[in-house]
């Protein structure tokens, strides 16, 4: 409007607009070109031009209103536009072009609709300040089709859109891989004579849902680029790259076009799977607390992992894997390790976990191979001490970790305390904003002081001195001293952590306490890695699938359990646990004989000499060692326990069960298996003479 009011006003430039012909179109169709970046504006030019069609219509002016309609329809008989906008935006779209929008505006009106009457009432407005509306709508018109420019970038079948896009928009809004590929699924859908309409309602709908173009935590792409990467990783089990999705896509869907509806069928079912683990619905509580924590992580390169291991593997099986992989995630990120290389391992695992592998053995395996760099308990330890866990992309991680340690404190027997993500909040124990008067230095003399004061503003961030209250209970505290806030804590939380804090805390040394007190809770809580010098399990070669490139002896680090490695048999044969589940349950593999049996005076002795790894126990120790306990619970059962059965019945973790089973290192006590999971059973035992 402006430049009709001063012609000498120079011409508009739009940008550059992506093109890429239609090779579908059959000889006698008009010509069609997909528009790769420029939708929008073009849109927006359409119903500009609809909006004076309108305003033309209601003076009279046919030529006008002809002039409209060639610039929005191919034909004159105004049945094909020129513009096909994306199905989620095909209603409101065909509305405006074909003259439809109702009269009477109403609540819940397509987008599309409301900008053109937006356009319509300022067009009106504007002409009634014209001394020749008829004149003044003629040359509006001619601005658009005449003064109006763009470049247009016309790609080939090899070009990559998607990259070319981003070069010419490098500051623009991004073009989601999910839109170009959403696009090429449903140009092929037509190619096979599948209804574009019916291809999109019955596959592809519902994932133009908002919720899936919401970014999660710590990611840069929304969840439906996310899906589309594991999905792919899934199917072809090779990378990926995350800025190079369209194109390996591309290839995918050319190599199943002749079975489109079949793809688009796995696409919605693994879409489905997706959303549920993303959500945690329908999730066990430690599956749901594993999702929780790898999105305070910030780490979704594992998801085909995860994926993989809920659509082929029971709840039992699977917690294992989890149960490392979480391990292995939280530890590095505590350490401050870089995840550049998690997208690389992601292809290797996937083609390991075959359906008849042992999914724990394999994930534990592959993340314990050299140069992996699974963090130690020991490093563990020290990188919570001085590590900023209030800092703002870490405080749901904080959270995560405290209430992980909550958990280990509170033991297996506890009654379980259920949050909703608002409920409680991430706060200080010393303030951040301490002040002498409430938070006294003891020292002797001005340098101690000092010291004092400089290592508590150090400590304050770190997770010795953090804890999980209500906001509620956090703003009637606020910076008072020790003395008030400690009544306030323990006797309002509910947490265990809470109400063991120290009647005392009023110095670093008290965070620090505080701090290795919450690192030996996460440590105890998490898998460990092994130790040094271990052979891998089973000799040189894991067991029926469960090969994987790089296998082997984990990094350094401390030993967590004194028990020696035992290697396959003399056969050859793979040992219990590496993935080679016999389908007959109770069906014995251990290879000792009756003449290795264990005497009643050698498991006696070694009862009491097994003990477990020697970590504080918050729940107390038990009088029995690690061994004694398990013998204990075979015998009282009378038969063969699975691993779980045996941390049911003994109250020891199931990892370290399972491990230790599997390295054949509980005295007394043969693995097996029962229910497609390795159990025990009680060794003969020859009486004493």
């Amino acid at each position: 409007m402006a430049c009709v009011a001063r012609p000498d006003r120079g011409n508009h430039f739009l940008g550059a607009i992506v093109l890429q012909d239609d090779d579908t179109v059959e000889i006698g169709q008009p010509k069609s070109t997909f528009v790769v970046d420029g939708q929008q504006r073009l849109t927006t030019i359409q119903i500009l031009i609809a909006a004076i069609r309108s305003a033309a219509d209601q003076m009279g002016l046919t030529s006008l209103v002809e002039r409209t309609q060639d610039l929005t329809y191919i034909d004159r008989d105004v049945t094909q536009p020129k513009l096909v906008t994306a199905l989620a935006d095909a209603e409101g779209f065909t509305m405006v072009i074909g003259n439809t929008v109702a009269a009477t505006k109403t609540s819940d009106e397509p987008t599309h609709v409301q900008a053109y009457r937006r356009y319509s009432r300022c067009i009106r407005d504007w002409l009634a300040t014209q001394p020749d509306p008829a004149d003044a709508l003629t040359r509006l018109l001619d601005i658009v089709t005449k003064r109006l420019y763009v470049v247009v970038a016309d790609l080939h079948d090899h070009d990559d859109p998607q990259a070319i896009y981003e070069r010419l928009n490098s500051g623009g809004e991004p073009l989601r891989a999910s839109e170009l590929i959403r696009n090429h699924i449903l140009h092929r859908c037509r190619r096979q004579g599948i209804p574009v309409t019916e291809a999109y309602a019955q596959y592809w709908e519902s994932l133009d849902d908002g919720a899936w173009y919401v970014r999660a935590p710590g990611s840069s792409e929304a969840d439906i680029d996310v899906f589309l990467r594991s999905f792919l990783i899934l199917e072809t089990r090779s990378e990926v790259p995350e800025r190079q999705l369209f194109p390996p896509f591309r290839d995918y869907v050319a190599a199943h076009e002749d079975d489109l509806r079949g793809m688009l069928t796995r696409i919605v079912e693994s879409a489905a799977l997706f959303r549920r683990i993303r959500t945690g619905t329908g999730l066990l509580p430690h599956e749901r607390r594993f999702v929780d924590r790898m999105r305070a992580c910030g780490i979704y390169a594992f998801m085909p992992v995860v994926m993989h291991l809920f659509a082929t593997y029971s709840a039992e099986q699977r917690r294992p894997a989890l149960d490392a992989l979480e391990s292995y995630v939280l530890r590095r990120v505590i350490c401050g390790k870089p995840s550049r290389t998690y997208p690389d391992m992601v292809a290797p695992l996937l083609r390991a976990l075959t359906p008849d592998a042992d999914p724990g053995t394999v994930v534990f395996e592959y993340l314990s191979a050299p140069g992996r760099g699974w963090p130690t308990d020991a490093s563990v330890r020290t990188a919570i001490e001085t590590w900023n866990a209030y800092d703002h992309g870490r405080r749901r991680l904080a959270k995560e970790l405290l209430l992980l340690a909550e958990q280990q404190y509170s033991g297996r027997h506890a009654e379980p305390i259920a949050f909703a993500p608002h409920d409680l909040s991430v706060e200080h124990l010393m303030p951040q904003a301490w002040q002498e008067a409430e938070w006294p230095v003891d020292a002797a003399n001005e340098e101690q002081a000092q010291a004092e004061r400089d290592a508590r503003n150090r400590l304050i961030p770190t997770l010795g001195n953090l804890t999980v209250i209500t906001p509620d209970l956090n703003g009637s505290m606020g910076n008072r001293a020790w003395a008030e806030k400690y009544p306030a804590l323990t006797g309002n939380s509910r947490l265990r952590i809470n109400q063991a804090l120290p009647a005392t805390f009023a110095s670093a040394a008290d965070i620090r306490q505080r701090g290795a007190f919450l690192a030996d809770l996460i440590v105890a809580a998490l898998v460990p890695p092994p130790r040094a010098g271990r052979p891998r399990p089973g000799g040189e070669r894991p067991g029926p699938g469960s090969s994987v490139s790089g296998l082997g002896d984990g990094d350094s680090g401390e030993s967590d359990e004194p028990e020696p490695a035992l290697a396959g048999n003399e056969d050859g044969d793979d040992p219990v646990g590496s993935g080679d589940l016999l389908d007959d349950a109770d069906v014995d593999t251990d290879t000792d004989t009756d003449t290795d049996a264990d005497t009643d005076a050698e498991a006696d002795v070694e009862a009491d000499a097994d003990t477990d790894d020697g970590r504080p126990d918050a729940r107390g120790a038990s009088p029995l060692g690690f061994a004694a306990q398990i013998r204990a619970a075979l015998a009282e059962a009378g038969g063969v326990l699975t691993y779980i059965e045996l941390a049911e019945a003994t109250g020891l973790p199931r990892w370290r069960i399972r491990r230790r089973l599997y390295h054949r290192t509980i005295s007394g006590v043969s693995p097996t298996i029962k229910e497609g999971m390795i159990a025990a059973k009680l060794k003969p035992r020859r009486p004493t003479t």
